[in-house]
C-alpha cells in the first residue's frame, strides 16, 4: 500500500461498511496506518438492496 499510496489506485471490496473496516482490522498502528491509506482520497460506492442479478433478468425476459 505505501508504494501505491497516491500513485496508483487501489479497488477494496467488501460486504462490511468502511466504518466497520478498522473494527475488524483490530486496534493498533498497523491498522491505523492501513486505514490512512485506504480512506483518504477515495470514492465510496455505498452497496444498495436492488438485486441487479434480478433486475437485468427481468429486462432481458421481455
Amino acid at each position: 500500500m505505501e508504494l501505491r499510496a497516491e500513485r496508483n489506485s487501489t479497488i477494496f471490496v467488501s460486504q462490511f461498511s468502511v466504518d466497520e473496516w478498522l473494527e475488524r482490522l483490530g486496534d493498533g498502528i498497523q491498522a491505523d496506518s492501513i486505514m490512512d491509506r485506504i480512506v483518504h482520497n477515495n470514492y465510496e460506492i455505498p452497496p444498495t438492496t436492488e438485486n441487479i442479478r434480478k433486475k437485468y433478468d427481468s429486462e432481458k425476459n421481455k
